[in-house]
């Protein structure tokens, strides 16, 4: 496999991970509307950490993009 083929594999993957992402985040944010007190606070951090997951993989497919994670793939 070529180095340009398994960026593409990571990218998908990520790409996968994020869309796991999205379906936890909307999980909790549906839940967070009927709860209440310490439940409320823990849905809330939840959401803010699956968001940070999404976030640093998106910018990993960004990087992707370009040669500065080739090393990593070698």
């Amino acid at each position: 496999m070529n180095l340009s083929d398994r960026k593409a594999l990571v990218s998908r993957f990520i790409t996968r991970c994020n869309a796991y992402a999205d379906a936890q985040i909307e999980r909790y944010r549906a839940e967070l509307r009927d709860a209440a007190g310490e439940r409320a606070v823990q849905l809330e951090r939840k959401i803010d950490a699956w968001s940070t997951y999404k976030t640093f993989n998106e910018y990993t497919l960004e990087e992707l993009k370009t040669t500065e994670l080739d090393e990593w793939l070698e």
